[in-house]
C-alpha cells in the first residue's frame, strides 16, 4: 500500500507540473516568467577510499613508529556510516601497504567519471622529512630510514587526487603535521601522549621527531590554485589524538557525529551536504578539543571562487528520518505563503512552487526519497527567508518588511526556475 501511494503521489505531481506548463505558455505573453517541470539531473556515483592504519609491520623503538590504538577503527566506523551513499572501499592494517595505497587510487582514476563524487580517509602515523620539506603518510610497510620508498608523500598524494576525474573531492586527514624527521642524537626518549605522529620516540636510532616545527603551511602550499572542486579537511596543531572514552581519533569521533547529527543539517532537508559539513564539523571538533584541554584545531583548503553554491549542491549522505517536527513546520510555511498570496505579494505560481517544495521536504524526511538539485535550492530560499521572518516576529523593528522578504523569495524561485528551465 505505501508503494502504491507513493506511485499515486508522483503521478498528480507529475499532472500537476503538466497543468502549470499549459498556464505559463499562456501568461508569457503577458511577461510571466516560466516555470520548468520537475527534473531529475544525473549527479552520478559516489565512492570513497577509506586508509587506517594503527600496526605497522616495522613497529618499536628499532623503527621509531608505535602502533595506534584506533587509527583501523576510524576508517571501519566511517566505511559502515558511507556504504549507503557511497560505493566505499577500506585499506585496513597490513592491508595497507604503499604499493595496495596506490594500487586502489590508480583503479579510481580510470573508474571514476566526471559526474562522480570522490571522499579519501587517511588515519595514522604523518610526519615530515626536512631534507626534502616533504610530508609524508606512513604506510603499513613503511621504514623511516627510507620514506621515499615505503611512505607516500603528500604532494605525490595530492597529484593522484587531482588526476581523479570527479566533480568532487573531498579528503579527510586524521593525523598531525607536527613532525620533522632529523638526523638523531642517542636518546630514547618517548614523547608524551597517544598521538598520531607524537607517539613515536623522540629520536629513532636514524631519524627523531621535533614536535615544536610544523609543517602546516608546506601542507597548505600544496594546494594548487586550479584545484576546482575539491576540499581538505585535516586535523592541525601539534598532534592529532586518540581518545578512549571515544574509541577513535578526536576528528574522526567530531566528524562521525556530524555525519549522523539532525543538528548539522542546517536546512532541515533530511541530508548534509558538504557546505553543512563544514559548517557543523569544525564547531563541534573544536568544542571536543576543549572539553579535554588540548589546543587541537583543524586546517581546510583550497578556497575557491564558487566553493560555497559548489559546496551546498554536494550531497553527501542522506541522514536518518527525522519527522518530528517536519508536519508542523509544513503547516507554519504554508500558512505564510497562504497569507503573501492573499495579501498580494506573491503570485500564484510562487505560492503554488513554495507548496509542492514544502511537500518534497516531507517526502524527504521520512525517508522516501531525496530532494532534488532544483528542490533544494527551492526549499534553501524558502527556509532561510521565513525562518528569518519567524524569529523577528514579536520585535519592534523586523529590519526588512515582511512583503519585501515575500518579493525576494518570489524573485529568487524565478532566478531558480529559469536557471533550470534553460539547462534542460
Amino acid at each position: 500500500m505505501k508503494m502504491e501511494r507513493l506511485f499515486y503521489h508522483r503521478n498528480f505531481a507529475v499532472l500537476f507540473h503538466m497543468i502549470f506548463i499549459i498556464l505559463l505558455l499562456v501568461t508569457s505573453i503577458q511577461g510571466a516568467p516560466r516555470f520548468p517541470d520537475k527534473v531529475e539531473t544525473p549527479s552520478g556515483e559516489q565512492y570513497a577510499l577509506l586508509i587506517g592504519i594503527s600496526n605497522y609491520d616495522y613497529p618499536g623503538v628499532r623503527s621509531g613508529i608505535v602502533p595506534l590504538e584506533f587509527a583501523h577503527e576510524d576508517a571501519k566506523a566511517l566505511k559502515n556510516r558511507l556504504e549507503k551513499d557511497f560505493h566505499a572501499i577500506s585499506l585496513l592494517n597490513e592491508d595497507a601497504k604503499r604499493e595496495d595505497i596506490l594500487n586502489q587510487l590508480s583503479y579510481l582514476q580510470e573508474t571514476i567519471k566526471p559526474q562522480d563524487s570522490f571522499l579519501l580517509f587517511f588515519a595514522g602515523h604523518g610526519l615530515r622529512n626536512p631534507s626534502n620539506q616533504e610530508t609524508y603518510w606512513l604506510t603499513y610497510d613503511t621504514k623511516l630510514d627510507n620514506l621515499e620508498i615505503n611512505g607516500i608523500r603528500l604532494s605525490h598524494l595530492m597529484d593522484y587526487v587531482v588526476d581523479i576525474k570527479a566533480k568532487n573531492k573531498l579528503v579527510l586527514l586524521d593525523h598531525c603535521f607536527s613532525g620533522d624527521l632529523v638526523q638523531p642524537k642517542l636518546d630514547l626518549q618517548f614523547s608524551k601522549g597517544k598521538t598520531r605522529g607524537g607517539s613515536i620516540p623522540k629520536v629513532a636510532p636514524t631519524i627523531k621527531k621535533v614536535p615544536e616545527i610544523t609543517s602546516m603551511d608546506e601542507f597548505k602550499n600544496s594546494f594548487r590554485p586550479d584545484q576546482e572542486g575539491l576540499l581538505v579537511l585535516a586535523a592541525a596543531h601539534e598532534e592529532s589524538y586518540e581518545y578512549k572514552q571515544y574509541g577513535h581519533g578526536l576528528f574522526t569521533a567530531a566528524l562521525l557525529e556530524t555525519l549522523n547529527s539532525p543538528k548539522a543539517d542546517i536546512i532541515k532537508d533530511g541530508s548534509l551536504s558538504l557546505h553543512e559539513l563544514t559548517s557543523y564539523l569544525p564547531r563541534r571538533f573544536r568544542e571536543m578539543a576543549d572539553s579535554q584541554g588540548n589546543l587541537q584545531s583543524m586546517i581546510e583548503g583550497p578556497k575557491e571562487k564558487n566553493s560555497s553554491e559548489w559546496a551546498q549542491n554536494w550531497t553527501l549522505v542522506s541522514l536518518p528520518p527525522n519527522t518530528s517536527n517536519g508536519e508542523k513546520i509544513a503547516d507554519q510555511y504554508k500558512a505564510i505563503l497562504a497569507k503573501w498570496w492573499r495579501m498580494g505579494w506573491i503570485q500564484v505560481e510562487t505560492k503554488a512552487w513554495g507548496k509542492e517544495t514544502i511537500k518534497e521536504w516531507l517526502i524527504s524526511i521520512n525517508g522516501n526519497g531525496e530532494l532534488t538539485k532544483l528542490y533544494k535550492k527551492l526549499w534553501r530560499i524558502l527556509k532561510n527567508n521565513i525562518d528569518f521572518v519567524l524569529q523577528q516576529k514579536g520585535q519592534e523593528e523586523l529590519g526588512l518588511s515582511e512583503q519585501s522578504i515575500a518579493k525576494q523569495i518570489e524573485e529568487e524561485f524565478n532566478e531558480e526556475l529559469k536557471e533550470e528551465l534553460e539547462t534542460q
